[in-house]
């Protein structure tokens, strides 16, 4: 029994050493005492470990296993990429020399990483010769160098593919994916030209994921995914906040039942979308928290980082563009009760104001200057104090000849610091006829320029 339950335990035992990495390299001619391990995240690459190299030789190992994807070892005098997908296996190389002198045990996609560089490179010296060629050569022989410069194109496309097709699962097969672009039909059967392009357009878009495995956690370890991602969203699709979020629906549609690649592409995309300089992203931005943030499914934030989101989605999600602007119990200087159907102009322009605020102070006189423009182009101003003190309330409209519609809530009876985000003041929306938000927080010759541009 006693042996038994030994054997049992080194069965164990080696099951768990089994579920660890050990990649062993060899650098024939490589100096260097030190050596950096480190792998592609996105367009960044980060280091993992620095080891010493011993006899040109140094071991990766550890208890756990390696995620799968494109890693690296470097020194300042060397550099060279390698793929993790199996946990155990050797790579030799000779310092100074190309992929023809490594040498591979124990990884099929390290065997065939090695024949794709081979080839590739070849190719590539080829494209480079003929480059160079086409820059000296004659007129007349320019038309032959373009046509071989594309006849290596389309081998180089050729070889990718071929890796593709007869690799299925491989991690490289799923990485040259990521170089590939749809192939557009001509359409010439459409005889209209800007019919035939809007057609073009739509199979391109339509058909722009077709061969990435957005589902493959691998491939966010290298530096082809996310630029194709981010070129689909900023690129491909029209830039409108309500377009991008159904887009970003399918994405995570896309991934499946992935932490890795839920938390990668959320984090990613809130950055993105929180930093945008474009009016009205952060429609985008509370989509993001809504959806997914406070799915439940984010379950690397605590219990403060949730109340945080909670109170930026209430802040934030009644004055998008494109929302009615809320309604508000105010009244002008004679404490009388005013609302928006009491103005005829096609444009409201809300201004939200503290007057002891510093940037309130500098915003006012330029858009009591600007008054009289405004007025010219239908445009109605609304200034709306944002404190409940009336005797300041109104000195500040003397002080600074406010001539608008001056109001304020005394009283504190609705709850507009929430449904127009007043946690900062000044604030600027414009509304359209049907009193929907149009624009906010542009600067007032902006506002000028966007009003002539939408009522046309």
């Amino acid at each position: 029994m006693t042996r038994i339950f030994c054997l049992i335990l080194l069965f164990i035992a080696s099951a768990a050493q089994g579920q660890g990495h050990k990649i062993q390299f060899k650098i024939t001619g490589f100096q260097d005492s030190l050596i950096t391990i480190g792998y592609h995240m996105g367009s960044q690459k980060y280091a993992l470990d620095t080891l010493p190299v011993v006899s040109e030789s140094f071991v990766i190992e550890g208890p756990e296993p390696l995620k799968a994807g494109l890693y690296f070892v470097y020194a300042p005098s060397y550099y060279f990429e390698f793929i993790v997908k199996e946990q155990a296996f050797s790579i030799q190389s000779v310092f100074g020399q190309g992929y023809e002198d490594v040498k591979v045990k124990g990884s099929e996609e390290n065997e065939l990483f090695k024949e794709f560089q081979i080839t590739m490179t070849d190719l590539r010296k080829q494209q480079i010769e003929l480059q160079n060629q086409l820059e000296t050569a004659s007129t007349a022989d320019s038309l032959a160098f373009q046509r071989d410069i594309t006849k290596v194109g389309d081998e180089i496309a050729a070889f990718r593919n071929k890796i593709i097709e007869e690799n299925p699962g491989s991690f490289l097969g799923g990485f040259l994916s990521l170089m590939g672009e749809p192939t557009v039909p001509d359409f010439m059967e459409i005889a209209d030209p800007q019919d035939r392009k809007v057609k073009q357009y739509r199979y391109y878009r339509t058909h722009y994921f077709n061969k990435v495995q957005l589902g493959n956690p691998a491939l966010i370890r290298t530096p082809l995914l996310e630029p194709k991602v981010m070129k689909y969203f900023d690129q491909i699709i029209p830039q409108h906040p309500d377009t991008i979020n159904t887009e970003i629906d399918k994405l995570f549609l896309g991934i499946g039942e992935s932490d890795e690649l839920f938390r990668y592409w959320l984090v990613s995309l809130y950055n993105k979308y929180q930093g945008s300089k474009i009016m009205g992203m952060d429609k985008v931005v509370v989509h993001l928290m809504e959806n997914y943030f406070l799915s439940g499914r984010a379950d690397w934030i605590d219990v403060e980082g949730i109340k945080k989101l909670r109170d930026e989605v209430a802040f934030k999600k009644h004055s998008l563009i494109g929302n009615k602007a809320p309604q508000m119990q105010l009244v002008d200087t004679t404490n009388q009760p005013f609302y928006f159907e009491q103005i005829q102009e096609p444009f409201i322009l809300l201004y939200f104001y503290d007057p002891d605020c510093g940037h309130c102070k500098k915003k006012t006189p330029v858009l009591v200057d600007a008054y009289d423009d405004f007025r010219s182009l239908g445009v109605e101003v609304v200034a709306v104090c944002t404190v409940t003190d009336v005797d300041r309330w109104k000195e500040y409209i003397q002080e600074t000849h406010m001539e608008f519609i001056n109001l304020a809530d005394p009283g504190y009876e609705s709850n507009f610091r929430v449904y127009y985000d007043l946690r900062s003041t000044p604030k600027l929306y414009l509304l359209d006829q049907q009193r929907r938000i149009v624009a906010k927080q542009l600067e007032i010759e902006d506002l000028k320029e966007f009003v002539m541009s939408y009522s046309q």
